[in-house]
């Protein structure tokens, strides 16, 4: 039985049967769609951790008393439902929409920049100070290419080099977690 971060309505618990496609080969179905574009034939090994040292420079709001596990499970949330947008003047927003305000609410509590964006389960960053801490906890540190593209985006116009971290969901981080309390199957 799977018991995900925070009792999630879209998080639906799915076990093998009689030859039925089990949850977790799904999901890993999934995972591997999304990550195939980051894998390349002449690549042997590819560096799997998540590293938030550039994060914890810069933040200045409980960044030592947030978990790797945390960050890595909100690095999963954020690519599942999140969107970094760039504007056509250039203007920065990161937004994250969930049905359950729950989520959004814990995670405006723990990184303390998450702010309501209208009376909906869906919340803005988009300050700067607080968009440059998400570069430095993003940068890195993202699994899926087309979140990669948009914080790509993201860097050039504060100029800031890109990290090739290369980093992998993997059974004992918590990236997994956040992607299914994100994309969990209804």
């Amino acid at each position: 039985m799977f018991i995900n971060t925070f009792n999630s309505e879209n998080f639906i618990n799915y076990t093998q049967s009689a030859g039925n496609l089990s949850f977790i080969g799904i999901l890993f179905y999934t995972v591997k769609y999304y990550i195939k574009s980051d894998k390349s034939s002449s690549e042997t090994t590819r560096k799997t951790s998540f590293d938030f040292k550039a994060y914890r420079k810069i933040s200045n709001f409980n960044s030592n008393k947030i978990s790797d596990n945390w960050l890595t499970w909100f690095i999963g949330f954020s690519e599942g439902d999140g969107a970094f947008l760039t504007g056509k003047d250039k203007r920065l927003r990161f937004v994250l929409t969930q049905k359950e305000v729950n989520i959004l609410n814990h995670i405006r509590n723990i990184l303390g920049i998450v702010k309501t964006y209208s009376h909906f389960s869906r919340y803005s960053v988009y300050d700067k100070q607080d968009i440059l801490i998400l570069i430095a906890l993003s940068n890195g540190n993202l699994v899926l290419n087309k979140r990669k593209i948009q914080v790509k985006k993201w860097l050039s116009i504060f100029n800031i080099p890109e990290i090739n971290n290369n980093a992998l969901p993997l059974l004992n981080n918590s990236w997994l977690s956040g992607f299914i309390d994100a994309e969990g199957i209804k």
